[in-house]
């Protein structure tokens, strides 16, 4: 595993899996929500890339315009990359859930395959499952 972090998110590579994981630590504003996605893409740059897993639990809610630059800008660049599915973590607290659950719906490419998970541990799993 290759890893980076700060107080903000945490960056991690599973070589197995060939999955990128994003773990967001904190709220962020905007420049950083988008400087840090695109900071990801740098970390996975190179590495064979198909899966990911994204940890948004502690991810404050974004805003319309960073959902909608994320999905012009950064779903594009994922897809090139070989991005084929993603494993989100999100909060047990069901009305979060659907919100999280909703936004990401909104943003996410087309020709990714979803899914939701309580943990990293069954995220990995259903990863394996689909590979």
């Amino acid at each position: 595993m290759i890893q980076e972090l700060n107080h903000l998110f945490t960056f991690d590579y599973d070589a197995e899996l060939e999955c990128g994981i994003l773990i967001w630590q904190d709220c962020v504003f905007s420049f950083e929500y988008r400087l840090i996605n695109e900071h990801f893409l740098e970390f996975i740059d190179g590495r064979p890339f198909t899966k990911m897993i994204r940890d948004v639990r502690r991810l404050c809610v974004t805003t319309t315009q960073d959902q909608q630059w994320f999905m012009q800008t950064i779903a594009p660049k994922l897809l090139a990359m070989g991005l084929q599915y993603s494993a989100n973590i999100v909060s047990n607290d069901k009305l979060e859930h659907l919100l999280v659950k909703g936004i990401i719906e909104r943003v996410r490419a087309k020709d990714i395959t979803t899914g939701y998970f309580d943990d990293i541990k069954q995220a990995k799993e259903w990863l394996r499952e689909v590979s």
